[in-house]
Order: C-alpha cells, then structure tokens, then sequence
C-alpha cells in the first residue's frame, strides 16, 4: 500500500518566523521536536520549504498557537514584551518558552478584563498616582501603608503569609491593578507587570514561595509608581546597581517591614 504523500502548505515566511521568535523555542529544538534537522526549519522559514500541515499542527501545540495563525498573510502585530531588569548575562530580551507563553496569557487576561469592564461601563484605569524615582522610597512606602490602612496592628494579626498576601490582592484590584499567578522557571524571573494598557496587571511566580512573592508583588507594584512595564527578578536580600531596581526593592522592603516595626520586632 502506497504512502500517502504529506500535504504541504504554503505559509508567509514572515509569518513563519514571527511565530517561531515569539514562541521561546529555539530551532534547535523546534527541529527536533518536528524530527527534523535545523536546516530544513531555516528553508521553511525562507520560504525555500514548505511544512506539512501535520507539522503545523505540531508547531500549533508546541507554540500554543491556533492552526489559524499560520496562515496569515503577515505577522499580527502584538504588544511589546516588559523591559528586562533581571540582570541576567547574555539573556537581555531571551526567555524560556514557559516565560513567553505567560507573557502572552497574561496579555490576553488583560485584553479580556478590559472588554469586560467595557461591557458593563466599568472604569479600567488604575486609581495609583504616579511617583518619581528622586522621590524618597521609604516616604512613598509609608504613603502607601496609610492608603492601604496596613496598621502595624493589622499586620501582626495575619495568622499567615497569605492572608497578607490575600489582603494586598484585594487591595490592589480596588485600585484596578489585576494580580495573576502563574508557573515560570524561577531563574528566569520571578514576576512582571503591564502597565502601558488598562487595567494594570501584575503576575508573580507561583514556583516561589509565599514570602517571596509577597516581596515581588510590592516590588512590581513599586514599577507601576514608576510607570513602566518590565520583567524582573526581585530579591530582597540582593543590592541592586541600577537605579529602578534599586527603587523598588527599597520600596517594597519599607513597605513590609518598616524600620519602626522592625526595631519592635528585634
């Protein structure tokens, strides 16, 4: 019985390589996935060969992509990643696939929030005044502490993490700045933030432990007083050179642990 050929399809090589760069996966292993070689990925890209559609919708799965997507006729243009703060060598702008996808969800998350609120003529836009970074960390910590009513006296009834967690949450979507969890390798960054669209979101990393995303939640939240959308690797313990890291890492420990607080405590 004879083989039955495979049907090619014929895909923009733009639309090709858009695709592949904002998937996360190198060809190397996009290659192998297809069990293919390297080569015959970089034809398909240059139009020189045309995939299988058994390949794209390989491709549609590993990308996270619909079949759809492929047979574009140019590229979609779609919002900017976050500016990278992680400080990583050799990694500016290179993320795990995992990470990309979240970005996108994410993204996705917030165009959906917005349609809703539009829906029902809720206002989207985030209710925080905007602060500068030669405005003092500390004093822009304590502001917020008051806005937010964290009493030291409220804080040390949370039983646990979470409940403090839970209560920042909730203060923060008031605010209409939208906090998502996801999964994303913790090397590669702990958590980010939108804020070039409405509502503002922030996701933290659930491979972390509560305490420390407590800590990157502050911590992006002090970028949104910026006004920037970035990536990042918040770590309390680390000093930062860049200025914008160093904000925020300032910001989010005075918020947590005030100096007043922590003298009581030790």
């Amino acid at each position: 019985m004879a083989r039955t050929k495979p049907i090619a399809v014929n895909v923009e090589p733009s639309v090709l390589k858009w695709l592949i760069e904002s998937s996360g996966w190198t060809r190397e292993e996009i290659a192998k996935r297809l069990n293919t070689s390297t080569q015959n990925i970089e034809k398909m890209e240059s139009g020189e060969k045309k995939p299988s559609f058994r390949q794209l919708e390989e491709l549609a799965v590993i990308f996270k992509r619909p079949v759809a997507s492929f047979l574009l006729s140019k590229p979609l243009t779609e919002k900017p990643k976050p500016k990278d703060y992680r400080m990583l060598p050799d990694k500016t702008n290179k993320f795990d696939k995992k990470t990309v996808f979240v970005m996108r969800h994410a993204r996705r998350l917030q165009e959906l929030s917005k349609e809703l609120s539009r829906n029902v003529d809720y206002e989207t836009k985030s209710k925080i005044e905007k602060v500068k970074i030669t405005d003092n960390a500390e004093i822009v910590a304590i502001k917020f502490r008051e806005k937010f009513n964290l009493t030291e006296e409220k804080q040390r009834k949370f039983k646990t993490p979470y409940e403090l967690f839970n209560y920042l949450r909730d203060i923060l979507e008031d605010q209409n700045i939208y906090l998502f969890q996801f999964s994303m390798p913790v090397e590669d960054a702990r958590g980010f933030v939108f804020v070039d669209e409405t509502p503002t979101v922030i996701v933290v990393n659930t491979k972390d432990n509560i305490e420390a995303r407590i800590f990157s939640l502050m911590h992006e939240f002090g970028h949104i007083l910026l006004g920037e959308s970035v990536i990042d690797l918040p770590d309390a313990t680390h000093t930062f050179k860049d200025d914008v890291e160093k904000w925020c890492n300032e910001f989010a420990s005075a918020f947590l642990l005030p100096k007043q607080i922590a003298k009581s405590a030790f």
